[in-house]
């Protein structure tokens, strides 16, 4: 029987397999097509928010307005594109409003300049850059005293408007309900704290990451955010606006059942699909943090994705994987490049897997980092015969139930605030 696993925006790769070797995770997502468009979820949610006054309410005439956009929102352009175009037919519209995108996002900014060009308010759409200073601006120090920068269009704005995915609490990278704003949008400093792949096995520096996050949220008065919850195939699920910490809770609500994953079933072959426009090594990490859950101890993993972004340093280490692993761990705990955390994940599953890869790498840079390429549908049909098959779709957005990761909202909220 012919499967197709979506990966991506829009890319597919078909497998044939017997149903009999397919092992499906328990509680699979049971996604339901929201009746209205992104547009009209948009309008209702800034039209009827939760615990909070409605956005024509809260907007002064005048007010300079800022819009950042995280990296995960799936509809990016058209969610964006809505919010714009409802504050131009508020009577008490603001003088001005920057969207402020993630750096990498050249796509999805010339994407959103052709949306609006139609749209009656004066507007700027600029990508963030962390290594130039002057888009930065001081906002506090640290617990540990060090500066924290952020892009002054979201220090020098009146209102801050963040969008922002829903990311479950026992998934890899969250750190509370300001995830996506930081450190997506400080400087390259504090982004490299971030990425060490240090952080991986200290408690102590996720809650203070964590800690970190939240009070940059709330030393920007960020009482007011949009969350998006995604959907399969760069969908919508839901959209919520409103009083920040009731909003993240509401979300929750709904990603829950449709992305935390029991476990109970391994496999011997676990594929795992990168969806989504964010085809990055920071959404790949989320990724691989997830998979190993879903086979058995000695799994084959298959990793299907768009991901074209060449590898950074802590990449380059794993060409010494093979030859001295003890050494390749340890320079990688030392890295803090934009692929450090993806690298030290990619190199734990390696010491017990074998790992496959469909991107568009080139083949031999990615065989050169010990990892197999996955060519085509045929290599992958070979690859699953005689193996039973664990096939997870938007694997970023997996959060397993019963990972150790895994507490509970409010442990998070409490470790986030008191640190």
């Amino acid at each position: 029987m012919e499967y197709k696993i979506r990966f991506g925006v829009d890319s597919q790769i078909a497998i044939n397999l017997d149903p009999e070797q397919l092992m499906s995770p328990a509680d699979a997502p049971k996604f339901e097509s929201p009746s209205s468009s992104v547009a009209e979820s948009l309008q209702l949610a800034l039209d009827q928010p939760v615990n909070y006054p409605p956005l024509i309410e809260s907007l002064v005439p005048g007010d300079q307005v800022a819009v950042l956009l995280d990296p995960d929102v799936p509809c990016g352009g058209a969610i964006v594109q809505a919010l714009l175009e409802y504050m131009s037919n508020l009577e008490r519209k603001p003088s001005k409003v920057t969207v402020v995108l993630p750096g990498n996002a050249q796509q999805l900014h010339t994407e959103i300049l052709e949306r609006c060009a139609g749209i009656p308010l004066d507007r700027d759409i600029v990508l963030h850059s962390a290594d130039d200073p002057e888009q930065m601006s001081f906002l506090m120090a640290n617990r540990h005293g060090e500066p924290v920068h952020i892009n002054r269009h979201l220090t020098e704005a009146d209102f801050v408007m963040p969008i922002l995915a829903t990311r479950l609490n026992g998934a890899f990278g969250y750190r509370g309900m300001y995830t996506g704003v930081y450190p997506t949008f400080c400087d390259a400093p504090a982004r490299q704290r971030f990425q060490s792949a240090a952080n991986l096995d200290s408690a102590r520096r996720q809650s203070e990451q964590r800690g970190e996050t939240n009070e940059v949220g709330f030393s920007l008065g960020l009482h007011f955010v949009i969350h998006v919850v995604p959907g399969p195939d760069e969908s919508v699920l839901g959209i919520f606006a409103g009083e920040s910490d009731s909003v993240h809770r509401a979300a929750l609500a709904v990603a829950k059942p449709q992305w935390g994953r029991a476990t109970g079933h391994p496999a011997q072959l676990v594929i795992a699909a990168l969806g989504g426009a964010n085809q990055s090594w920071d959404a790949l990490a989320r990724l691989l943090f997830s998979v190993e859950s879903f086979g058995e101890d000695d799994a084959i993993v298959v990793i299907c994705s768009d991901l074209d972004a060449p590898p950074g340093r802590a990449l380059q280490r794993l060409r010494n994987f093979d030859t001295d692993p003890d050494a390749t761990f340890r320079e990688l705990s030392k890295q803090n490049s934009d692929d450090a955390l993806a690298a030290a994940l990619l190199a734990r599953l390696r010491e017990s897997h074998q790992v496959f890869l469909c991107s568009r790498l080139d083949p031999d840079l990615v065989e050169s980092f010990g990892i197999g390429v996955i060519a085509g549908s045929d290599d992958l049909t070979r690859l699953c015969r005689n193996q039973t098959v664990a096939i997870i779709e938007d694997a970023q957005l997996i959060c397993p139930i019963g990972n150790s990761a895994s507490i509970t909202d409010d442990a998070v909220d409490a470790s986030s605030n008191s640190s």
